[in-house]
C-alpha cells in the first residue's frame, strides 16, 4: 500500500525474488475498502508508509512502515534467488472494482504476464528505443503491465504518479516518448490542450478502459493520429483484442480482432475468452478450466471484429 510508483515497482522485484506473492493494494482506498482487500486477498504482511497509518490501524494484520526506500543506494542482496520456480507459478494478485460486493481478488501467473506482453509485441513491435510514458495507476494491470512489457522487451518506461496533461505533455518533449497507453477521457482532455502537435509525434497511443464517443473517434480519424484501440481486464492480464484505427477506420466502433493465441466466443449475447493470459481464478473460487465469461454483452461481426455493447454491470470505469 504505497504512494509512489517508483516503490511500488522496487518492492514488487523485492518479492519476486525471495519468492513472495505481491498483492498490489490502490493507494486511493478508503480504511474500509483496505480492509477487505487484505481479507479477500489473504494478505499476510502489509508494507505500507506513515501516511496510511490511521487508515490500517484497526486491521488485524502484520504491517511495516518505511518513510522512504534508499533507491540506488544499492543494499542488503539476498544470499540466493528463491523466487518463481515454474510460470505456472501464481506471481501476483490485483483487485478488480465494483459497485456491487466485495472486490475479487484476480490471480495471475508469471505464464500469464509473459504471455500478455508477447501478445502486445505483436501487435505494437515494441523497440530498445521506444520510450512509453506510464501514468496509469500502477496498482491495476492497465498500470503494472506496461512495466513487465518494458522488463521483457528492454524499453524503457517514464512512470508518472497520476494523470496531470501538462506533465505529460512536457514528458512527451523531454523525453521522446513514442508509446502512451490512455483512456477515452484522458485523451479528449489531452487534445484541448494539445491541439494534437505532441500526440502526432508518438507513434502508437493505446486507447482501452472504456467506451469512446463518435465525436472522439471521428477527431481521431480526421487528425490521423496514431490510436491503437483495444479492450481487456485484470483477469485477462490487460488486453485480449485490438486494432489500429487508422487501418479499419469504418470499424472505429469496434475494439478489434482478437489476439493471435486467444480465442473470443459469444455465448447468449455475453463475451468469453479462452487463451494464455486468463488468470488462474479469484481467491477462494473455483480455477477457470478454460473459457472465462467476461460478463460483458458484445457481438463479433463477419469480419472478427468485437463490438462491446455494455460493460458487465459490477463494473465502474474509473478514468
Amino acid at each position: 500500500l504505497l504512494n509512489d510508483n517508483h516503490d511500488v515497482i522496487e518492492v514488487l522485484l523485492a518479492c519476486w525474488q525471495i519468492g513472495a506473492i505481491p498483492v498490489l493494494i490502490p493507494s486511493g482506498a478508503t480504511a474500509s475498502e483496505i480492509t477487505q482487500f487484505i481479507d479477500n486477498s489473504h494478505t499476510q504482511l502489509l508494507i505500507t508508509q506513515w501516511d496510511f497509518e490511521d487508515s490500517i490501524r484497526e486491521i488485524d494484520v502484520q504491517f511495516h512502515f518505511f518513510e522512504e526506500l534508499s533507491q540506488g543506494l544499492g543494499g542488503c542482496g539476498i544470499p540466493h534467488y528463491s523466487g518463481i520456480q515454474s510460470d505456472e507459478d501464481l506471481c501476483l494478485i490485483l483487485f478488480t472494482s465494483g459497485t456491487t460486493g466485495s472486490p475479487k481478488s484476480v490471480q495471475l501467473t508469471q505464464k500469464n504476464l509473459l504471455e500478455s506482453a508477447s501478445q502486445w509485441h505483436e501487435q505494437l513491435q515494441f523497440r530498445q528505443d521506444d520510450v512509453y510514458l506510464n501514468f496509469l495507476p500502477i496498482h491495476h494491470i492497465g498500470g503494472i503491465s506496461i512495466f513487465i512489457r518494458s522488463l521483457v522487451y528492454g524499453f524503457k518506461t517514464i512512470q508518472l504518479n497520476s494523470f496531470d496533461e501538462s506533465k505529460i505533455l512536457k514528458s512527451i518533449e523531454e523525453y521522446s516518448v513514442s508509446l502512451i497507453s490512455l483512456v477515452p477521457t484522458m485523451l479528449n482532455r489531452i487534445i484541448k490542450m494539445d491541439n494534437y502537435n505532441f500526440l502526432k509525434s508518438l507513434r502508437g497511443i493505446i486507447l482501452s478502459g472504456g467506451p469512446s464517443c463518435d465525436e472522439l473517434m471521428n477527431i481521431c480519424i480526421v487528425e490521423e493520429l496514431p490510436i491503437y484501440k483495444s479492450y481487456g481486464m485484470t483477469e485477462t492480464a490487460s488486453g485480449v483484442c485490438g486494432f489500429w484505427l487508422h487501418k479499419n477506420t469504418k470499424k472505429f466502433k469496434s475494439v478489434g480482432q482478437s489476439f493471435e493465441k486467444t480465442n473470443l466466443k459469444i455465448k447468449d449475447g455475453i463475451l468469453w475468452v479462452n487463451g494464455p493470459s486468463i488468470m488462474i481464478g479469484y481467491v477462494d473460487d473455483d480455477i477457470i478450466d478454460e473459457w472465462f465469461n467476461t460478463g460483458d454483452y458484445a457481438n463479433i461481426d463477419e469480419d472478427g471484429f468485437i463490438y462491446i455493447e455494455m460493460r458487465r454491470e459490477d463494473r465502474i470505469v474509473t478514468g
